[in-house]
């Protein structure tokens, strides 16, 4: 139900908003939509590929950040069937015009390019895992709220991996998401 119509009638959030977050369980029409008018606008755009599919460079291009684990990014780039090499795939969405590609990569956390287009990589904080349903929405939520308050990639993707850390050790999603007080 998320159509161009809609997205209409709450453009004024878009605006005033200086990051905003796409994942394909809306209309792709709409995610295409919402991305133009985001990019346009000078926001951060920051997509979550999932569920995944393979996805046209006019979207991807000029996006800020695309985080897919490492089952969707191969879909993303329309390599079924191959292994994930996370610096090719990075180097990749790079070349697409990405500016901070990411790849998460569960239990071993996540890594990126730094600005040298070197591999980086972010471990995750060990936990003792009882349901993983909703971590990647977690990580995303934590690492744009990091970066909306103006900190660094890498600060964002670690406080990222302490929240979706603490997401798994329980069940279910958004209850399972931590307060900022116990990341912290």
């Amino acid at each position: 139900m998320v159509d161009r119509a809609y997205v209409d009638s709450v453009k004024h959030v878009i605006e005033a908003s200086d990051i905003v977050i796409l994942q394909l369980e809306i209309p792709f029409e709409t995610v295409c939509y919402v991305a133009e008018m985001a990019k346009k606008a000078g926001k951060t755009v920051i997509l979550d590929p999932a569920p995944a599919r393979e996805l046209p460079k006019e979207l991807i291009c000029g996006l800020t950040i695309v985080k897919p684990n490492q089952t969707e990014i191969m879909k993303v780039l329309g390599r079924k069937g191959e292994t994930c090499q996370p610096e090719r795939e990075l180097h990749t969405l790079k070349e697409m015009g990405v500016a901070h590609p990411i790849i998460t990569l569960g239990s071993d956390g996540c890594c990126t390019l730094d600005e040298s287009g070197n591999l980086e990589r972010v471990p995750a904080v060990k936990a003792k895992a009882v349901d993983t349903t909703g971590a990647g929405d977690c990580f995303t939520g934590a690492m744009a709220c990091s970066l909306a308050e103006g900190n660094s990639l890498e600060k964002a993707l670690e406080f990222a991996a302490k929240a979706s850390a603490i997401a798994v050790t329980r069940a279910g999603a958004q209850p399972s998401f931590p307060a900022r007080k116990e990341i912290l």
